[in-house]
């Protein structure tokens, strides 16, 4: 039986994950396998036919990718990158990179095993949601969160918080989606988001198969486990803000909200990482009992 971790160079998560197994388990049982090293592999070949699917990667350096159905794979793979094409055109450029997207999809969706944030549509390692389907799923699965509401014109903008916002491009160190607050008056009828206020006290939980870590544990950690049956997630990571109005409204008084949810967790600290060491050490059990 064997681990296979995939994750883009500087993944610093994937890296920890990898040297907690390597102190558990020998050498030759666990790999961290970079997207570098599949975007550059020499041998690729992905096969479907009247059902049956045959898939072999081999990398430079000879090792090959034939995971058994005992194996475990953690996927940490989100985009793909193709440095051969780097100096062609725009077009050959993202075309490249669709078509080997589209391959590593199949390829992921076709393993023998099991695979911790396994493919799907939503992206390549599973549950690629935007942040309202996230607070969504968090409020169906009982957690409280952060008043969000959208307009498509600020004119008839809602004024319960009165914080309107926009996002901004990209994600922030927690892959979170990060917003910008409007202080210019508002007369364009661009799209806009009113956010609840919330303050700079955070806390950030980690839901590791049925682990939990962070101080928010106690309160918090029977409805996580149920957000991540929600989602189909093994891994989940919750950021928390103490929330409250800028005014002293009646009944309103600063409390825990969830500001947002990944299912790429990003950890640094031990305690984390061995939740998550566990959580694929429970996975990889599993796995033996099903063979």
């Amino acid at each position: 039986m064997k681990i296979w971790i995939l994750a883009h160079f500087g993944d610093d998560t994937a890296q920890r994950v990898y040297a907690a197994f390597r102190s558990r388990r020998k050498s030759d049982q666990v790999r961290l396998i970079t997207s570098e090293e599949l975007v550059l592999a020499p041998h690729w070949r992905h096969k479907l036919s009247q059902g049956t699917i045959t898939s072999q990667v081999q990398l430079a350096d000879g090792t090959w990718i034939i995971p058994d159905p005992g194996d475990l794979i953690f996927n940490r793979l989100q985009a793909v990158k193709m440095p051969q094409f780097e100096i062609a055109s725009r077009e050959d450029q993202n075309f490249a990179a669709q078509e080997m997207y589209a391959l590593w999809l199949s390829w992921l969706s076709s393993l023998p095993c099991a695979v911790v944030n396994s493919a799907s549509p939503r992206g390549l390692s599973g549950q690629n949601r935007s942040p309202v389907e996230w607070l969504m799923l968090a409020a169906r699965a009982g957690l409280p969160v952060r008043g969000y509401a959208f307009t498509s014109d600020p004119r008839h903008f809602p004024t319960r918080y009165g914080n309107p916002s926009r996002r901004l491009a990209g994600l922030d160190n927690r892959r979170m989606a990060s917003y910008e607050t409007i202080t210019r008056p508002i007369v364009s009828r661009q799209p806009l988001i009113d956010l609840e206020p919330i303050s700079k006290d955070q806390e950030v939980v980690l839901l590791a198969g049925d682990r939990t870590v962070g101080k928010l544990t106690e309160p918090f950690g029977v409805p996580l486990r149920r957000l991540g049956e929600l989602a189909g997630c093994d891994l989940l990571q919750a950021t928390f803000a103490r929330v409250g109005s800028p005014k002293p409204y009646p009944n309103d008084t600063p409390d825990w909200r969830i500001l947002g949810v990944t299912a790429f967790p990003v950890v640094h600290d031990l305690a984390g990482i061995n939740a998550i060491v566990e959580a694929l050490e429970d996975k990889l059990e599993a796995q033996k009992v099903m063979v």
